[in-house]
């Protein structure tokens, strides 16, 4: 069924239920809606996380590569930015 006429039909049923049970029908609603818009914020501050830790593993790897080749602490922050001390 058409995901608009399966909502308008449940808006309908809605409509017709007496004032106790509409009342309850739209707390539940409205609890539902709130744990989704919960849900997807805890998903996005996730990702966000989830990046952030992969970006600071990536220059910790970029950092010891470039140890090993022999260049400076000092120098590394020159040419990337990145302060090996940060990354600890």
């Amino acid at each position: 069924m058409d995901k608009n006429i399966a909502e308008a039909e449940e808006k309908l049923f809605a409509l017709n239920l007496d004032k106790d049970l509409k009342e309850a029908y739209d707390a539940r609603e409205r609890e539902i809606n709130d744990e989704i818009t919960r849900m997807r914020g805890a998903r996005d501050e996730g990702k966000e996380e989830g990046k952030r830790e992969g970006k600071k593993e990536g220059q910790k790897e970029i950092v010891e590569a470039m140890r090993k080749h022999g260049v400076t602490d000092e120098d590394i922050k020159k040419m990337t930015g990145i302060d090996p001390s940060e990354l600890s």
